[in-house]
């Protein structure tokens, strides 16, 4: 009786999340990966602190594309991390949204990486919460999120146009935060 509620809440994965429907349309999904090359940007290492070369990753859309990271270079990016039971998430995601629209003449991207979920509850929650973002990730393993070192959600990686880290932010993202965030990653790295 356990595992049906695990299942039921969406915490055990299953080959059928693979292949879901989005707006009648089958959609493939496939892992996040990692294990992509990143190129050293300007003299600066790949790392996860401010100043560094953030690690490149592939992704699958929640509409299936895949994507790189890397195919935002020429922008500033939010790369954010979430959970649907991560409350604090909750309360900050319409204040990303809103950032997004609002820096948006400045080609503010935002990919939010769900966190070790399946894909129809995390896409569920979008919907409740009528978010939108540049993309979310499909990260069901967590592959992402050990590669960026996450600890503990929500969890923020704020990127300059050339792909270096301006600012990294663990825990909620409060107005303040988020506009100095967003502002670090369009100013760029000095």
């Amino acid at each position: 009786m356990g595992l049906i509620a695990f299942w039921q809440a969406g915490l055990i994965f299953t080959a059928d999340d693979a292949r879901v429907s989005s707006g009648g349309n089958a959609v493939a999904l496939q892992s996040a990966d990692t294990s992509v090359q990143t190129a050293p940007v300007s003299g600066r290492n790949v790392g996860l602190e401010e100043g560094q070369v953030a690690p490149d990753f592939v992704f699958s859309a929640f509409d299936g594309k895949r994507l790189h990271l890397s195919d935002l270079r020429g922008r500033p990016v939010l790369v954010n991390f979430w959970a649907t039971w991560c409350i604090p998430c909750r309360a900050e995601m319409p204040d990303l949204d809103a950032a997004q629209r609002l820096y948006a003449p400045q080609q503010f991207a935002i990919i939010g990486v769900n966190n070790g979920e399946k894909y129809k509850p995390a896409q569920a929650f979008i919907e409740k919460l009528g978010v939108h973002f540049t993309e979310f990730a499909y990260d069901p393993d967590s592959s992402v999120a050990k590669r960026y070192s996450v600890a503990g959600m929500p969890t923020s990686y704020f990127i300059d146009a050339r792909g270096v880290i301006t600012k990294v932010v663990a825990g909620s993202l409060t107005p303040t935060l988020l506009k100095s965030g967003v502002e670090s990653a369009i100013a760029g790295y000095q």
